[in-house]
């Protein structure tokens, strides 16, 4: 490698100066153009950030949509709450589903062992009219999350879903 470098500079010294500025100006010439295609690697990097934040949050928007669809169509295939309820539970492969009451609270129960699931029942049981949550208790098991949700009945009476 020494020598190869040497060998260079050797050619450098032994030709004449137009020679000598012609290298000069051609390693200048290479080094703007790295310079200019870092800038452009650099420019293209922020606009792949920005479109992986748009098409996250166009994603995150159309799942919501997606959701409130499906909701409202087991909203218009449920005669009440509970079977809404349960009709929920269906869509959503809940395991061990329960409606219950205890001490005088309504209470759903059930198992999952999806987090994306999860995420977007909670959001239905707290935002939707359809039930008003009091408590979400959330109890990891070995394989699945437990998930206990008192609550009380919203808008919606309790035998007539319906408006």
């Amino acid at each position: 490698m020494n020598s190869y470098i040497n060998g260079i500079l050797k050619f450098i010294r032994n030709n004449d100066k137009y020679h000598q500025i012609a290298m000069i100006l051609s390693l200048l010439i290479l080094l703007i153009l790295l310079l200019f295609q870092l800038s452009k690697i650099q420019d293209n990097r922020k606009l792949l950030i920005n479109a992986k934040s748009d098409f996250a949050y166009v994603e995150e928007r159309f799942n919501l949509i997606a959701n409130k669809i499906s909701l409202n169509q087991l909203i218009n295939n449920s005669e009440n709450t509970n079977s809404l309820l349960t009709n929920i539970a269906k869509k959503y492969d809940l395991l061990n589903f329960q409606i219950y009451e205890e001490n005088m609270q309504n209470v759903i129960q059930f198992d999952i062992d999806d987090l994306q699931k999860l995420e977007i029942l909670i959001n239905i049981f707290s935002n939707e009219s359809f039930i008003q949550v009091k408590n979400i208790y959330i109890n990891p098991d070995s394989k699945d999350y437990q998930i206990k949700i008192n609550y009380v009945y919203g808008d919606a009476q309790r035998l007539d879903l319906k408006e």
